[in-house]
Order: C-alpha cells, then structure tokens, then sequence
C-alpha cells in the first residue's frame, strides 16, 4: 500500500520560467549579469537546496548586482503552478497520503 508519494516541484508541480521573470523584472542590458549571478549562482544551488535563507540569498546577490535589488525581492514570482496542481495535491491529502515536495 502506497503511504508517501515524493515530488520534484520544478517543472513537475510548478513551471519555472526565469526567462519571464527577466523580461518583466531586469533590464535587457543587464540580463546576462543577473543569470549569471543568481541563477548560476552557488547561492541559488544552496537557495534550491534549502541551505540558505531567501533573505540571505536577495542580499549576497544584492552585493553583486545592487542596481537590481528591487528585482531580487520578487524573485520567487517566476515560479507558477499548473493548473491542475492544486486539485491533484487536494484530491492526494484528502486521500491520506503524506505529499512531500522537493523544491
């Protein structure tokens, strides 16, 4: 009997779109720069790992591209659900299954 089902939330339960993210949120200019500093980031490796805080990643990013700052706190918006994840993730508690998500 199935007690525990595991998922892996990019691109399974959420889309993750950074390119989104930077079309709304970053200069043209100063695109590359900010992939390079946070989405190739150890930060963002350690971020993704839960190893270091969201608060703590916007601010060692922000040392290195501080003219972004203000793009940096909403970071965490280029991340959007399926439509049908919440439904699928209701209809799995509701059937007393533990549902653990790896971000």
């Amino acid at each position: 009997m199935i007690k525990n089902i595991i998922f892996d939330l990019g691109n399974v339960l959420v889309k993750y779109t950074p390119e989104n993210f930077l079309e709304k949120n970053v200069k043209k200019e100063r695109q590359e720069k900010f992939i390079e500093t946070v989405f190739k980031s150890k930060e963002w490796l350690e971020l993704d790992r839960g190893t270091l805080s969201y608060e703590d990643a916007i601010e060692k990013f922000a040392e290195i591209i501080s003219e972004d700052r203000e793009s940096l706190i909403f970071i965490d918006q280029h991340l959007s659900r399926y439509k049908m994840t919440g439904n699928f993730l209701m209809s799995l508690t509701e059937g007393l299954y533990l549902v653990i998500a790896i971000f």
